[in-house]
């Protein structure tokens, strides 16, 4: 029996058969369809990896496929087994490099119905290669007839979102995709009064959870939620499309997403109904328009989206103190709805994160005796001496000191002793040799009062992956628990 797992992932396509399929269900059908294949195999599917309906065109976005490509780069598996290569990824030449990398370095089996691929065959290889490629292109060609598509239809005055404005419910009127008001359009009429009066966003939604305004989510408004209705024309009856791009940019060795506004964004007439007047929405562009704008953007939290409370997931948010000797805080936003998590001072949270960090780089850097380092350099050692004691021993029944049947015997147990220090060499994690200075120079860093935000955080972002943090103590005390993952 070997060891074999399956990976599951719904497209679009799948999401668009069962809105016209009742009943049907792809990831069951998949699931289905894989068991029936290892029962075929005289196997079974120890462990499911699944990302649900996940887009393929990139791995970054999909923590099942990540999970997977990092047990199969441990020699977790035997084969994978996918309903089509497809699956694993349709992504760039890079995402598809990765993949590829990971089950040709591991020797993993990739099962599909139709065919099992072996990374030790050059031909199974070139064929799987040759898949994602064209998978690949396929999908590049159905996203651009796609958006072609959607934009015809916008330049028609059709919305396409998948989701409704709020104020507003979908609609279907001579075959073509509208809006028509809804029981929430008077919410929405409120809040261009209120913000054409003056009211901040913040104030206009208090204001809307008292009247019974309801969210999305079922969560309290935010004032960013207000802020997106009243810069929104789709209130006043047009269609806009492809308003809002993204651009990849890099920051501290991870990949981010910076959101900017298209100037050549399609703007017409929609089919549908204005829920306020061409005066309510007037006076309030007037008022965005008169809004200063905000020059560039200097972060002032080095911990940035790393910090998080560890009860709810949120981030905590960096207030400066509001009068002179007060502290700069660390503020939860959610304490009082839904979450007792307190926020406390940011000097003593820096104060604990240096000493988390500090006792990271001891313990990284203990004696050579207890090191990781050190039980690689004796596995190391242990397998040359055995590699030289089968050479001494051959030279050695060569000159008839030791009989054919000794050597034998004698290199069967040294290969033994090989096989297994390999085998617990294998089973250390990586030494990052770099770890420890950075840590040092972190910690150096934290502690020069001089030293810039954005040095601070490049630094703790080259290091950190997440800190949860933890504060429940009553009025007046603090009871400060990190939780620190490290890169």
């Amino acid at each position: 029996m070997g060891r074999y797992c399956a990976y599951l992932r719904k497209s679009r396509a799948d999401s668009v058969r069962e809105s016209i399929e009742p009943g049907y269900d792809a990831l069951a059908h998949h699931r289905r369809t894989l068991e029936e294949l290892a029962a075929r195999m005289g196997e079974s599917i120890a462990e499911w990896y699944e990302d649900g309906i996940k887009s393929g065109d990139s791995i970054e976005n999909r923590p099942g496929m990540q999970k997977l490509l990092d047990d199969v780069a441990d020699n977790a598996w035997d084969g994978v087994l996918c309903v089509e290569v497809e699956r694993l990824t349709r992504g760039d030449m890079v995402d598809q490099g990765i993949v590829g990398r990971a089950f040709v370095e591991s020797g993993t089996l990739i099962v599909t119905p139709l065919k099992v691929y072996d990374p030790a065959s050059e031909s199974d290889m070139e064929y799987f290669e040759f898949g994602l490629f064209m998978s690949r292109r396929e999908y590049n060609t159905i996203k651009k007839r796609l958006n072609a598509g959607r934009r015809a239809a916008a330049a028609d005055g059709c919305h396409i979102a998948s989701v409704a404005p709020f104020g507003y419910r979908k609609t279907v009127v001579d075959g073509k995709h509208t809006l028509e008001p809804d029981e929430n359009a008077r919410f929405v009429r409120m809040a261009f009064d209120m913000f054409a009066r003056g009211d901040s966003y913040r104030t206009i939604a208090r204001a809307l959870d008292a009247a019974g305004a309801p969210t999305a989510k079922g969560k309290p408004w935010n004032p960013n939620s207000v802020r997106n209705i009243v810069r929104n024309p789709v209130y006043i009856g047009k269609i806009r499309w492809n308003y809002e791009k993204q651009r990849p940019y890099r920051e501290n060795g991870r990949t981010r997403y910076k959101t900017y506004y298209n100037d050549d964004a399609l703007l017409v007439d929609g089919l549908h109904a204005p829920i306020v007047t061409a005066e309510q929405w007037t006076a309030a562009r007037n008022r965005v328009d008169a809004a200063p704008v905000r020059g560039d953007y200097e972060h002032r939290n080095p911990y940035g989206r790393l910090l998080v409370c560890a009860e709810c997931g949120k981030a905590l948010h960096w207030q400066q103190a509001s009068h002179p000797g007060g502290h700069d805080m660390y503020m939860h936003k959610s304490k009082g709805v839904g979450c007792k998590t307190k926020g406390c001072a940011a000097y003593k949270l820096d104060s604990l994160f240096a000493q988390a960090l500090a006792s990271a780089a001891n313990d990284i850097e203990l004696p050579p005796e207890a090191t990781e380092s050190n039980l690689r350099r004796d596995y190391e050692k242990t397998i040359a001496d055995a590699h030289a004691t089968i050479e001494a021993n051959f030279d050695r029944m060569e000159r008839g000191v030791i009989s054919e049947a000794d050597f034998v015997h004698r290199r069967g147990v040294l290969e033994k002793r090989i096989a297994d220090a390999q085998a617990a060499l294998d089973d250390l994690p990586e030494v990052d040799e770099q770890r420890p200075v950075r840590l040092r120079e972190c910690l150096l860093a934290l502690g020069e009062p001089d030293t810039p935000v954005e040095v601070k955080r490049a630094l703790i972002w080259s290091l950190v992956d997440r800190i949860e943090y933890s504060n429940r103590a009553p009025q007046g005390h603090d009871d400060i628990h990190l939780d620190i993952t490290l890169r």
